[in-house]
């Protein structure tokens, strides 16, 4: 909303989200990826969609953690086999997360895990490498953390991913790069990001590229990376 001079979220009406994921499913559509965490809205929101939605998959992501409200709604009216939930954790370290705008703790986020567990409903769970601040520790207790949560995975439905960020447009780090520490670069705009979809095919930004994630901290130096040698 901001980028667009909005000054907030436009929420679609309840009625008029059920009537475009009916339109969807009458086409044959499996599985619909709502544009942004449904739980925003509020739960009367919520409820009045969820309620009444026909019985697709869907891919929701959580700003925070999902509650145990719309894990249950999406029991009763969605496709489990088709549904997803994507969390951003961020790291394993609680205090880094926190500072990246993630205010839940580890302990709640292993419940979560469980919670989705029960219900036999997918999820994805990310973390972010790389970010300003994040120290040898930290990047310690994310992979102890990732470790828990596998060993929590009772029926092959959770993923983990992690991976380096670039910023998108209106980040805070953008806004305010000296309260992280950090300088943004030129490549880590929208533009470049953008364009890197294209750009391993014809080796013109080698994949995961450091001055790609969009930002740099004063001072550190990373060691570029070793030629991969031919196998023998």
């Amino acid at each position: 909303g901001t980028l667009f001079g909005q000054g907030g979220i436009r929420w679609r009406s309840a009625e008029a989200l059920v009537r475009d994921l009916q339109g969807l499913g009458d086409r044959g559509v499996k599985q619909v990826a709502l544009g942004l965490d449904p739980e925003l809205a509020g739960d009367d929101h919520l409820h009045a969609w969820l309620s009444r939605a026909p019985r697709l998959g869907l891919y929701l992501e959580s700003f925070g953690l999902p509650t145990r409200s719309l894990l249950d709604g999406l029991v009763h009216r969605a496709r489990l086999d088709r549904c997803e939930l994507a969390i951003t954790a961020v790291s394993g370290d609680q205090a880094h997360r926190h500072r990246h705008g993630k205010g839940f703790d580890t302990a709640s986020l292993l419940r979560t895990v469980d919670a989705l567990q029960q219900r036999r409903l997918s999820a994805s769970v990310f973390f972010s490498i790389g970010l300003p601040g994040e120290s040898g520790e930290a990047f310690g207790r994310t992979l102890a953390l990732t470790e828990d949560l596998l060993a929590r995975d009772r029926h092959g439905l959770l993923r983990i991913a992690a991976l380096p960020i670039a910023l998108d447009p209106g980040a805070r780090i953008v806004a305010d790069p000296a309260a992280f520490g950090c300088e943004p670069t030129a490549d880590g705009s929208l533009a470049v990001r953008l364009a890197r979809g294209r750009a391993p095919a014809d080796r013109r930004l080698p994949p995961l590229a450091p001055q790609a994630l969009g930002h740099r901290v004063p001072g550190l130096r990373l060691a570029p990376r070793s030629p991969r040698r031919p196998a023998p």
